[in-house]
């Protein structure tokens, strides 16, 4: 692609000759020209997102940011303009269903459509909190947001906008057994991470023998390709832990991430921990009450 410092005019040619191809009947016959156009427009749309516009930190960049990931990534309706994006994750699982069907299915179209999928989930991650949650879940081999998401809908809609505007202020969420409530605060902590290394939380659990767990799943999703992959700063430590942290105490359930102005990040104590004079932006609170509580 030739260099630009702006690639917003190549994003909506490629996606216009897209959907084009998409309204037509040449869609379930031009997979090597749909392969070509979609690998083209991720790649513009990732450098104008990560070289472009995030550089510029500036609430028109970021708008400009989450505009670009709604429309061609994600997909939306504008309802003023009239206008139905279809946006590229929902044109890729069109064409796999389209290439089940197909009794002439090439592995090979389907393994390039299976990189793209993957390649725009990242993308769509950056901005998202849902598409994080889905994408990131493959990290522990499971389906569980898929599962679930009908219950945590609504909390990834009102989390992200705490994390990305700071509307909202407090969020409590309550799930059966199982659906993943301690979980999902790994999750949304390491997405935290990723929209701003400045960013720091204090974890305060009500059951001290989970703390450690709590621990370990922010680093394993923080320290897996796929996160590299959403955020990718991080992609130059190359998935060593003792290269994106200046320190990270196992032990002491905390770290510091390399290049972050605070000296802590992450700190997950239990309810009798000594925390007096420990700040954050964000806390979390896990379980605080504990049945055996019931008396005090």
């Amino acid at each position: 692609m030739a260099q630009t410092n702006d690639y917003s005019a190549i994003i909506k040619s490629v996606y216009k000759e897209i959907e084009k191809l998409f309204k037509s009947k040449e869609w379930s016959k031009s997979d090597d020209k749909i392969i070509a156009l979609m690998s083209l427009m991720h790649q513009a749309i990732f450098e104008q997102v990560h070289s472009v516009l995030i550089p510029q930190k500036t609430e028109k960049s970021e708008k400009e940011i989450r505009d670009i990931l709604a429309k061609y990534v994600v997909g939306y309706v504008d309802k003023k303009k009239k206008v139905n994006f279809l946006g590229a994750i929902s044109l890729i699982r069109a064409k796999f269903s389209q290439l089940q069907k197909d009794k002439r299915l090439k592995a090979e179209y389907l393994a390039q459509y299976l990189d793209l999928y993957d390649n725009f989930m990242a993308l769509a991650s950056f901005r998202s909190m849902k598409y994080y949650f889905l994408y990131m879940q493959s990290v522990f081999g499971f389906t569980l947001w898929e599962d679930t998401q009908n219950c945590f809908d609504g909390y990834w809609y009102y989390a992200g906008r705490m994390v990305l505007d700071g509307e909202v202020k407090f969020i409590e969420k309550q799930c059966p057994t199982g659906y993943g409530k301690s979980l999902s605060d790994a999750f949304m902590q390491s997405w935290i991470f990723g929209v701003d290394i400045d960013n720091d939380i204090l974890k305060v659990c009500g059951n001290d023998k989970f703390t450690d767990d709590c621990f370990q799943n922010v680093l394993k999703l923080m320290l897996s390709h796929k996160y590299a992959k959403v955020f990718p700063y991080y992609a130059q430590f190359d998935c060593d832990q003792n290269l994106m942290f200046q320190f990270c105490a196992r032990k002491d359930l905390k770290f510091a991430i390399t290049g972050s102005k605070k000296s802590t990040n992450l700190r997950i104590v239990t309810k009798l921990s000594d925390v007096n004079g420990v700040r954050a932006k964000y806390l979390f609170l896990d379980d605080i009450t504990q049945r055996k509580d019931m008396a005090n």
